[in-house]
């Protein structure tokens, strides 16, 4: 029998594709064995850890960047014992992230409580990224520092990049090419806070998806000039075409939104204000 094909195309975590989906789906696979199409842009460390050991228990599972892969999705592909990417895709590799959502008035001693806390969740941090840069660092041949190096540039690397760094075996045609610099998928990767992805005149200017990227250069050549928008954005330029420049729903309500936190911030701090000034 072929193959068992295995598609992780969402969110790496539980409400995405989860290390219990990937234990399910492995179930039965051994003699065969299993592919793994990847196109995912990271998700949750533990189920990223724990998906890679199953990985490297089973034995014999191969996988395939299909897509641009980031964080998460890239360490638990390490363990496969063949690794292809597709020559239009992408991955990236980067320092373990963790939410901090702190915001408000301290005095001294909540200030210094909070100082603790940060400084605990960035040892925390400094010992995954010593794990994962182990990880990349067996499969690629490289040295932990090379790897720590690589993880702290925080950089997408070409499909070329990633075989001659190591993190591939081989380099495959992809089923379609595709435009990774149309507006979604700026978009989509702005909103996860990662990097854009570099541009590359080899992408089909035919691609399905957006205009070419000659096309694309010279709309947006002087569209980049509304710095604090695109700050607020997350994205290098904007959209533009014949008839002006354009933001999506998914931009709209982000300037919407942070138009609104600074709305209440402005409310909070007039408050702490007027209560200072009363006590």
């Amino acid at each position: 029998m072929a193959a068992k094909i295995i598609h992780i195309d969402s969110y790496i975590g539980r409400w995405g594709y989860s290390k219990e989906l990937l234990r399910y789906d492995l179930d039965g696979t051994q003699k065969d064995g299993a592919v793994l199409r990847v196109s995912s842009l990271g998700g949750d460390v533990f189920h990223a850890l724990d998906m890679y050991n199953q990985i490297a228990s089973h034995g014999n599972v191969e996988v395939v960047f299909a897509g641009p892969s980031a964080s998460a999705a890239t360490f638990l592909a390490m363990a496969a014992k063949r690794v292809s990417i597709v020559d239009n895709c992408f991955l990236l590799v980067h320092k373990v992230m963790a939410g901090v959502d702190n915001y408000g008035l301290f005095n001294e001693d909540e200030l210094d409580e909070l100082i603790r806390s940060l400084k605990n969740l960035r040892s925390e941090n400094r010992e995954f990224d010593k794990v994962i840069a182990h990880i990349y660092a067996k499969r690629t041949g490289r040295t932990h520092e090379q790897m720590i190096r690589r993880m702290k540039a925080g950089t997408w690397m070409s499909a070329a990049q990633a075989l001659e760094e190591g993190f591939v075996d081989r380099i495959v045609e992809p089923d379609q090419k595709v435009n990774y610099h149309s507006a979604r998928f700026v978009a989509m990767v702005s909103s996860l806070e990662l990097p854009p992805f570099p541009r590359e005149d080899s992408l089909d200017e035919n691609a399905p998806e957006g205009t070419s990227l000659q096309h694309q250069s010279q709309e947006n050549e002087n569209m980049n000039h509304y710095p604090r928008i695109c700050a607020t954005l997350e994205i290098p330029s904007l959209e533009s075409s014949g008839e002006g420049t354009y933001l999506n729903d998914e931009q709209l309500s982000m300037v919407e939104s942070t138009l609104e936190d600074a709305t209440h911030a402005l409310v909070n701090f007039d408050t702490a204000l007027s209560e200072r000034d009363l006590a």
